[in-house]
């Protein structure tokens, strides 16, 4: 375990062991303490889209392999609470007394205690997350906003009877605060709605990433860190965002879609976000995939088969596919239900489950899972 380099003399007594670290895509944070304060990165929009989709993020925490027995029947719950080093925070910015709030200056200066700002004496910072899976000291959760290589100082479980208050009261700056993100989530699950809704649906053009839990479709493919993540139709590059962060630096996420403007928009999210593991172009799927032989753990086809086009060149698209995946690589198919709703592609070309596996299978795959998610389900095929 590592000691954390705390401002508290010898004398005190006081070490602090990091337990972990946060493995996820978030590079920089959006919010950076320095000498005179705290301040905002980057574009506004970009950070409030980054602040919209810590919700459905993935992240894993890595306890240290010879703790593991700390973390019998962690499992058990859905909900933890997360405390963790803000070790992007330097030295000089715990001596800050107050700060502008989100460093905004029409804010009222305040003391560092009644804000949540990153610099403190003990930049010890806590998040609530949603717990999907533990696979030995590894813990996948979802909703931790802390930056990647942040040092794990303590897991507790989230019991909501324990934190029930009543009459709770804050200042009128924090409202505005917890008002705009309130506007900003009701904005934003109005979008989803439209999507699922009539509005995009499974069309091209649109993502299907938000018409299910992504936590879902990402616990189903277990992807770690250093895989190849294939996304063929990208679109909008939600799907390869969120791999992105999940396999880390270590590996990388080839995204390919014929639409240059759906590959223009996913690299300029990539550079706002500081992703660096995305290499997304332009291509036809259905020809020859700018791919190595065997170099892909993960090919995901995400409400792409149903396209008419794609489903007359399916064996075609499959037999690439199979050209570049791993031995032991899977394929993974999202479609839309074949089902008379008002919203998402005309049900005629709309595929059964039995129709996709029959389209891949012909080509050497097998089945290896199916799951439903709702308005769409996902198979996942495994090289024969």
């Amino acid at each position: 375990m590592k000691k954390m380099n705390t401002p508290t003399s010898p004398s005190s007594g006081m070490v602090i062991h990091e337990v972990g670290r946060v493995h996820n895509r978030v590079k920089k944070p959006f919010l950076v303490a320095g000498d005179d304060g705290i301040e905002l990165q980057g574009n506004v929009d970009a950070i409030r889209r980054r602040v919209h989709r810590t919700g459905d993020d993935m992240s894993e925490i890595i306890i240290d392999e010879e703790m593991i027995d700390i973390l019998h029947g962690i499992e058990e719950y859905s909900h933890l609470v997360i405390l963790y080093w803000a070790h992007m925070v330097p030295e000089s910015s715990r001596t800050l007394k107050q700060v502008h709030p989100m460093g905004r200056a029409d804010f009222p200066l305040m003391g560092i205690f009644s804000t949540c700002s990153p610099a403190r004496p003990n930049p010890i910072l806590t998040t609530v997350v949603r717990q999907h899976e533990r696979r030995g000291n590894v813990l996948t959760v979802s909703g931790l906003d802390a930056v990647d290589g942040s040092p794990v100082l303590d897991i507790k479980p989230f019991v909501g009877e324990f934190y029930r208050q009543q009459d709770v009261r804050i200042p009128e700056w924090m409202r505005k605060i917890v008002d705009e993100m309130r506007e900003d989530m009701n904005s934003t699950e109005k979008g989803r709605h439209e999507t699922a809704h009539g509005q995009g649906g499974c069309r091209r053009g649109k993502s299907s990433f938000n018409m299910h839990d992504p936590a879902l479709v990402f616990g189903e493919l277990k992807l770690k860190a250093g895989d190849v993540f294939l996304d063929l139709g990208c679109g909008s590059g939600e799907y390869s965002l969120h791999a992105a962060g999940l396999i880390g630096e270590e590996g990388v996420v080839y995204a390919l879609d014929r639409s240059e403007s759906h590959i223009t928009g996913l690299k300029s999210r990539a550079d706002e976000e500081s992703i660096e593991n995305i290499t997304a172009a332009a291509a036809d799927i259905t020809g020859q995939l700018p791919i190595d032989d065997a170099y892909v753990d993960v090919c995901l086809l995400a409400t792409v088969l149903h396209i008419p086009d794609i489903t007359r060149r399916a064996k075609d698209l499959c037999t690439e596919i199979r050209r570049v995946l791993k031995p032991d690589g899977r394929l993974a198919v999202i479609e839309c239900h074949k089902k008379a709703l008002p919203f998402g592609p005309p049900e005629h070309i709309r595929l059964f489950p039995a129709e996709v596996k029959g389209l891949i299978t012909q080509c050497g795959f097998t089945v290896v899972s199916e799951v439903d998610l709702g308005y769409n389900y996902m198979i996942q095929f495994g090289v024969e």
